[in-house]
């Protein structure tokens, strides 16, 4: 407990044991000039008052509000909206911002009556005009973060109102908006106000996608961001997959991959028979969903009929049919058997006599052989054979 305190604490404890009992309810006696209060009282407004009383209930004693020149029946002497207790202070050695002797508690917070612009308790002559810029800029404007030390400030006055010009201050600015580890608006915080979704700087923050946790952070351009995003110091993305995730953490998922120019979701048309369906992520790349691999492929075995119907964009590819059901085996076709082949062309089985030695698809050789595998020998050889 304050010193002061204490010491009225006895001494009130010393008057009731001598006086036999407490004096809080009695009225207070007359005092003045040859006339003293006895010990524990003291005499305002020639009035003698109880030390430890409290008669306007502010919690400030008697005797602390007498000794400072306080109003003992007003919680705020000076009428100024600010409670004594408050501007007070420290009851040894009370606030005194112009050091003139009287506290800040006495003076008016906005009583100028010289018309400087210097409050009384910041003005300890009210009678003579403050000139000194120094002085003004001290007591008036702000002087914290990047405005520490004043030299580039500058103030006006001008019928006891006051403009304080931070202009020339580097990295002002007169509502706190970067984020940049400086106190740009001078009023004693650095970076107020500064949050990620809705995180103030330091906090855990999860990145977007799959870019993981960091924490909240001034970016270089004085924005906010998220140390694990792609804009904060440790960014922990990649380049985008076609996998379903947000792996560049710029809060789109497979965005820029295309199948045929149709985005990822988009609608899509498979090869050959596969038919309609969405581009989606197949073993890594986009494909359409029909397509063989996708989730609704429509692709079946490739069958002689002009179709691609394995989906792979050919048609009628790597077919073989039975010869002896399709092919004639007369003549050389006959000697030649296993040279014979089925291809599939224009969507039907047709014969492939290419390999057969001697074959001819017309018959032109006159050497005693069904070239043409017709059935007969020599035919249709112009003019006849000898």
């Amino acid at each position: 407990m304050r010193s002061l305190a204490l010491a009225l604490t006895l001494a009130v404890v010393a008057l009731a044991l001598r006086c036999g009992g407490s004096t809080a309810d009695e009225a207070p006696g007359a005092c003045g000039p040859g006339d003293p209060c006895v010990d524990g009282q003291v005499c305002v407004a020639a009035r003698c008052f109880d030390e430890l009383g409290d008669d306007d209930r502010d919690g400030l004693p008697n005797g602390v509000e007498a000794r400072w020149g306080l109003d003992l029946f007003s919680d705020d002497s000076d009428a100024d909206g600010l409670a004594d207790a408050d501007e007070l202070g420290d009851w040894e050695h009370p606030v005194d911002n112009d050091a003139d002797g009287l506290p800040d508690a006495v003076e008016h917070d906005l009583l100028d009556a010289d018309r400087d612009c210097l409050p009384a308790p910041l003005d300890p002559d009210e009678t003579l005009p403050e000139t000194s810029p120094g002085v003004l800029v001290a007591a008036l404007c702000r002087h914290a973060g990047v405005c520490a030390g004043g030299a580039a400030v500058t103030v006006t006055c001008q019928e006891g109102a006051f403009a304080c010009d931070y202009a020339r201050v580097a990295g002002f600015e007169d509502v706190e908006d970067r984020c940049d580890g400086l106190d740009n608006d001078c009023d004693g915080l650095v970076d107020e106000g500064a949050a990620w979704n809705g995180l103030p700087l330091g906090d855990a923050c999860r990145g977007e996608g799959a870019c993981g946790w960091g924490v909240v952070e001034c970016r270089v351009d004085g924005g906010v961001a998220c140390s694990s995003n792609p804009d904060g110091s440790a960014p922990g993305g990649h380049d985008e997959a076609c996998n379903g995730q947000d792996d560049d953490c710029d809060g789109l998922t497979d965005e820029d991959l295309a199948y045929h120019d149709a985005p990822v979701g988009g609608a899509c048309h498979g090869e050959g028979a596969c038919g309609a369906g969405v581009v989606e992520c197949v073993g890594g790349a986009p494909a359409c969903s029909t397509d063989p691999g996708g989730s609704t492929h429509g692709d079946g075995p490739e069958l002689c009929n002009g179709q691609d119907d394995d989906c792979d964009g050919l048609t009628d590819e790597d077919l073989t049919g039975p010869v002896i059901d399709n092919c004639p085996v007369r003549g050389v076709c006959a000697s030649a058997f296993d040279a014979l082949a089925v291809v599939c062309a224009d969507g039907h089985w047709q014969c492939d006599f290419s390999a057969v030695p001697a074959y001819e698809e017309a018959e032109a050789s006159c050497d005693g052989l069904d070239n043409d595998c017709d059935g007969l020998t020599d035919s249709d050889v112009d003019g006849g054979c000898p």
